[in-house]
């Protein structure tokens, strides 16, 4: 199934991203807003994923949940995946290429981010970096797909 592309009416209606860290001395309240924008962002991530499966071309709205879920929650690995996806399918490869690099130096276990790295060296030529990536990523997860 094709999913519509999100309204205009209710595009104005997305939340706004989150401009100010909650600091270490906000007690009680800053606590359950970190954990409130985490989980948000892995909300958003997952919608984003999703979106990559179900939509074609350059993904507008997995690039737009990505964004969103980077700006609720910057340490969160999977969102860099996401965005680089987003990136890679435009034909930005180089942003692509720092987003899973990011991802990677976040969560060196995320075998995804290996395996999606790998392919665009792949699409660069860059066998022997591609080939430890790919090695990396099924070190990982030995069911990941490359």
């Amino acid at each position: 199934p094709v999913l519509s592309p999100v309204p205009a009416e209710l595009e104005s209606q997305r939340p706004p991203a989150i401009s100010t860290p909650v600091s270490e001395d906000t007690g009680g309240e800053g606590q359950a807003y970190r954990e409130l924008c985490g989980w948000a962002a892995r909300v958003l991530s997952d919608r984003a994923a999703l979106w990559l499966q179900i939509e074609p071309g350059p993904c507008a709205q997995a690039a737009a949940d990505a964004e969103l879920a980077i700006s609720l929650q910057p340490d969160y690995a999977q969102a860099f995946v996401n965005r680089g996806t987003c990136h890679c399918r435009i034909g930005l490869t180089v942003a692509a290429r720092a987003d899973f690099s990011r991802a990677i130096e976040m969560d060196g276990s995320n075998a995804r981010a290996y395996n999606n790295r790998g392919a665009l060296f792949l699409t660069e030529a860059r066998h022997a970096d591609a080939l430890a990536d790919f090695e990396q990523a099924i070190r990982l997860d030995p069911h990941c797909e490359v």
